[in-house]
């Protein structure tokens, strides 16, 4: 547990060191802007903490990338600066649902889902881009939730819950046959 807090620490300490060369570089007082960043990011955290840590893969730096024949299951994925990218088309999507956990400080979550998987969707970003299922559009500070019409119906069902700083969100859902003709991306 206590190698999450010092993730969590890290990430706080380098967005702040980032804001505060912002502010340098633009003679722009940072400081109030930082102080307060602090105060909200460490009440959140403690506030969300069960729910927040829980097991999963972190990066501080890099990517996350899931392709291929892959078990899905409950996951959660922690990312300082990076992209995720999980593409379930080839997985093992168990029925039932299956809940991922995206925390990304800055960077992009992309996922392509099959056609058959139902898709829920909670996102929330500082500011973020967001192309998914049929919304999109540029959002400072609002939340987004959003259900695939099959979602409820579905066997196979993935709970999306993502957060990011800033960057963007992209989820497809893929036609069977499309999702058959894909290769992986290169790394």
């Amino acid at each position: 547990m206590h190698t999450k807090w010092q993730i969590l620490i890290g990430l706080v300490i380098t967005l702040i060191g980032v804001l505060s060369l912002i502010g340098v570089l633009f003679d722009v007082d940072i400081g109030p802007f930082c102080f307060a960043f602090t105060l909200i990011a460490a009440g959140t955290a403690l506030l969300l903490r069960p729910t927040l840590f829980t097991e999963g893969q972190f990066k501080l730096l890099g990517n996350v990338r899931r392709y291929g024949a892959w078990p899905v299951a409950d996951e959660a994925f922690y990312v300082g600066v990076g992209d995720v990218r999980l593409d379930l088309t080839k997985a093992d999507v168990p029925p039932g649902e299956t809940t991922l956990r995206v925390f990304v400080l800055i960077g992009d979550v992309r996922v392509n889902v099959p056609e058959e998987v139902g898709v829920a969707i909670s996102s929330m970003g500082v500011v973020a881009d967001i192309k998914a299922l049929d919304r999109k559009g540029d959002y400072i500070l609002t939340p987004l939730d959003l259900t695939s019409d099959n979602y409820e119906a579905a066997e196979r069902r993935v709970r999306l819950e993502t957060w990011t700083f800033v960057g963007s969100l992209r989820v497809q859902h893929t036609p069977i046959s499309a999702a058959a003709e894909a290769t992986p991306p290169q790394s």
